[in-house]
């Protein structure tokens, strides 16, 4: 048994995992939506407001509606969700049902299906994380593209100088473009309210867990980690090389695959 212990502790010794941790700052050309002091995005309306908020770990999308009106409102989310590279993502499954396009909207049909549709009281805010996005390549990028410079995401902080790519919306590695349903109560299947905004990747910073930047440590809304983690594992005899495991993250909430097709400086 002592022997079993032995080796067993040699092999942990031997094994080890590196990651190196990539912060994306997300920011918008919208006219209708701006950033507020915590990073979330806000479309302010009369009636209505709505802000996004990327923070985590793969983007986790998780938006929040006030609703400021003395009626209830309801969020559809089998007719919201996300569109990157032209290919739209429902937030939620769609499912078939019977009615017209110009029926009233069924709410209790509604209601005994609860993840497509969220109801929202009179004078209150609902908030809800509808999806993480995955499959992100960051780690195929040269490392002679980054360069070293202040940063969006550390401006507040210490402003160190970090390893980081910039981009402009044209040339962004990632934008998309969110659509949100709401109906009053009284509102038609085919004329519901609609609130669309579009963001982008405007900032990539390379670095491991203690390059952490101050928009991170703070929570702030535009920012979201990506963890890229590569397992060493110790030479079995025979073997020429070490064999290294890729760690592959899955599609979270039905959200296309798509590839990091940036390669050029910016």
């Amino acid at each position: 048994m002592k022997t079993l212990t032995i080796i067993i502790t040699i092999l942990t010794l031997f094994t080890s995992c590196s990651a190196t941790y990539f912060y994306s700052t997300i920011n918008t050309n919208d006219p209708y939506t701006y950033k507020d002091e915590y990073g979330r995005f806000v479309q302010e309306g009369d009636s209505i407001d709505v802000l996004y908020s990327f923070y985590g770990e793969n983007a986790p999308i998780t938006i929040c509606v006030v609703n400021k009106m003395s009626i209830p409102i309801y969020i559809d989310w089998r007719r919201s969700g996300v569109v990157i590279d032209d290919t739209p993502s429902p937030f939620a499954p769609n499912f078939d049902s019977e009615y017209d396009q110009d029926d009233l909207i069924n709410f209790n049909l509604y209601m005994n299906n609860p993840d497509g549709l969220s109801y929202i009281r009179p004078y209150s805010r609902y908030e809800q994380k509808v999806m993480e996005l995955a499959n992100f390549n960051f780690h195929q990028i040269p490392d002679e593209q980054f360069v070293k410079r202040e940063t969006e995401a550390d401006s507040n902080g210490e402003n160190r100088l970090l390893n980081s790519l910039q981009y402009t919306e044209a040339d962004s590695p990632l934008f998309m473009k969110t659509y949100l349903s709401i109906y009053e109560e009284s509102s038609y299947i085919s004329d519901p309210l609609i609130y669309e905004s579009d963001f982008y990747i405007s900032e990539l910073i390379k670095g491991k867990k203690s390059t952490k930047p101050d928009s991170f440590q703070n929570g702030q809304g535009d920012i979201f980690l990506v963890k890229h983690k590569k397992e060493k594992r110790l030479k079995k005899i025979g073997e020429g090389t070490l064999k290294v495991a890729g760690v592959t993250a899955t599609v979270i909430g039905n959200i296309a695959i798509w590839a990091l097709n940036s390669s050029g400086e910016h």
